[in-house]
């Protein structure tokens, strides 16, 4: 049962509210083990480390509706980091830890941030950009006493951060409207934005949009959480055990050897499963036990063509999966059937208290079976979905139009209600569960001198999802290879965002008012002279395109 009944609710939601029903009847349960870490700790414990951290910001000038930047790895900080934030009225950043270069720049910027609390293991990243901003870097590990000034900005020790802070008194509680939450969208056709999420948004979640079978909600249920908290599900599983009860097991990153074994040792009840990891567990040999284990729900996104045969592998219950985005949470579940290999490809029905539309480019409704735009019911006046874009009105307006938030994603409904992810209208791309913008690719690539212009698309990956390519058009009588601006991205781009496929090219096909047709490119895809990254093979020089 859900440990915060819908009566309790009002306006209370926020981490301080659901945080007093935890410290009065389960002060010492525990909260949250690092599997590969070493915190454990106590609803007690989150509390103190909350009103600790709380303390600190202030005594930094952080202040109610301030922003905090928090880069972060899967770990007790980064929840217990954001309740200090929230314990102040401030509202809690969290930031890709692969994002360098003009990524950081541009969320630093936006968030108008005077503070970051950053994981030792990112601070080069950081100190790459902190000279164009006022900022100060709060160190998470690494050395426990360093207090220095690099280039104008601060950099000290979270321990010397907390220790020469005093707790504060008494938590902000947060209405329902308030701003809890900034997620970053992928920038899909620009730069990333910022999503406002408001406590009522993380509630709807939880409660409602994206509700899970009842196992979720056990007061004693464990969760297996190995996925990066600055995705809107790694955050949620921290305030979902807050709103429900039970307790988290974190593991840094995910891993496909220890993944049953944890839950073993760990005793978990449920966890989540992204882009291709069911398949890579499949593919570990299989053994006579590997249904001895206590996991009883899998959330999969997206459901596997294979999920009977994962689900009867490791004795799986439930195998369930949703649709949804962090504007507008899961307006799709698949909670009230079975999926299996029939209906695999559905991202789910329509969910009892939603309401959408598929509709064409003149936006009209779309009959069954033909591919539409989701659009959204725009419900923010009840802070049921997210506030706005930070700092950015024109985009605010545009997304909302008439009423409806337009997705600019494309599904298909059949005539049974399921509902089928079709295709992005933005250019985004999608590999191994994250979105990348072909925007903030093509602007790395046209940062190499010898690139005139570029342009990125999604061709399919062999595993799932897709892989990045990029076709180029290079300077006058460049020399530049494939493999030379491979390794010239390395140093500027996320890992995840760096192109696999490079070509070089004399033109781009483009439309009358010279945008590139991007489908003409995916539908060409590879060829023999595209260079592969993972092959490591070059193919004969190009000519350039200038």
């Amino acid at each position: 049962m859900i440990y915060m009944s819908s009566a309790d609710l009002a306006d209370r939601c926020s981490l301080a509210h659901l945080m007093q029903r935890h410290l009065r009847d389960r002060p010492d349960a525990l909260a949250i083990r690092e599997i590969d870490g070493e915190a454990e700790l106590t609803w007690t414990d989150v509390h103190d480390l909350g009103l600790a951290w709380a303390g600190a910001l202030a005594g930094a000038g952080v202040s109610a509706g301030d922003c905090v930047l928090a880069m972060l790895p899967n770990s007790a900080a980064s929840f217990v980091t954001w309740l200090g934030s929230s314990y102040l009225g401030a509202v809690d950043v969290p930031v890709n830890d692969a994002y360098r270069g003009a990524w950081l720049d541009h969320v630093i910027a936006k968030s108008r941030a005077s503070v970051a609390i950053v994981h030792a293991d990112y601070l080069d990243q950081w100190q790459e950009v902190i000279t164009r901003h006022s900022l100060s870097l709060v160190v998470v590990g690494g050395d426990a006493r360093r207090d220095d000034t690099v280039s104008g900005t601060r950099i000290f020790a979270a321990e010397l951060f907390l220790d020469a802070a005093e707790k504060i008194a008494e938590p902000v509680f947060g209405a329902r409207g308030d701003i809890a939450s900034v997620l970053w969208t992928s920038g899909t056709t620009g730069p990333s934005k910022g999503v406002m999420m408001p406590w009522g948004q993380w509630w709807n979640r939880v409660v409602d949009s994206n509700y899970l079978p009842d196992v979720s909600q056990w007061p004693d249920a464990v969760m297996y959480q190995p996925w990066p908290v600055f995705h809107v599900s790694g955050r949620e599983s921290f305030y979902r055990i807050l709103v429900n009860g039970g307790s988290l097991r974190l593991r840094r990153r995910f891993s496909t050897s220890e993944w049953l074994s944890d839950i073993r040792r760990e005793n978990c009840d449920w966890t989540y499963l992204v882009g291709s990891t069911p398949r890579f567990l499949l593919d570990q040999p299989a053994r006579a036990d590997d249904q001895d284990n206590p996991l009883k729900l899998v959330l999969f996104g997206p459901a596997p063509r294979e999920i009977e045969e994962f689900c009867t592998r490791f004795g799986v219950e439930h195998g369930v999966t949703s649709y949804g985005l962090t504007e507008v949470n899961n307006p799709l579940n698949s909670l009230d059937y079975r999926i299996d290999e029939q209906n695999y490809w559905s991202c789910g029905k329509l969910h009892p208290n939603r309401r959408i539309r598929l509709v064409d480019e003149a936006g009209r409704d779309v009959a069954d079976g033909e591919p539409g735009e989701l659009l959204v019911l725009d419900e923010r006046a009840e802070h049921k979905i997210f506030s706005g874009y930070l700092h950015d009105p024109d985009a605010t307006e545009a997304a909302f139009i008439d009423g409806w938030f337009h997705s600019g994603d494309l599904l298909r409904r059949d005539e049974g209600g399921h509902y089928a992810f079709v295709d992005r209208r933005k250019d985004a791309i999608r590999r191994r569960g994250e979105n990348i913008s072909s925007f903030e690719v093509e602007a790395a690539v046209n940062s190499h001198p010898d690139v005139v212009e570029s342009a990125a698309f999604a061709v399919p990956s062999e595993i799932v999802e897709d892989e990045v390519m990029v076709v180029i058009l290079r300077a006058a009588e460049s020399t530049l290879s494939a493999a030379e601006l491979r390794s010239y991205l390395e140093k500027i781009m996320p890992k995840f965002a760096l192109p696999r496929y490079i070509e070089f090219a004399d033109d781009l096909p483009k439309t009358p008012n010279q945008k590139v047709r991007k489908s003409v490119l995916r539908e060409r895809g590879i060829t023999d002279s595209t260079w592969d990254a993972v092959a490591g093979a070059e193919a004969a020089p190009q000519p350039t395109g200038a």
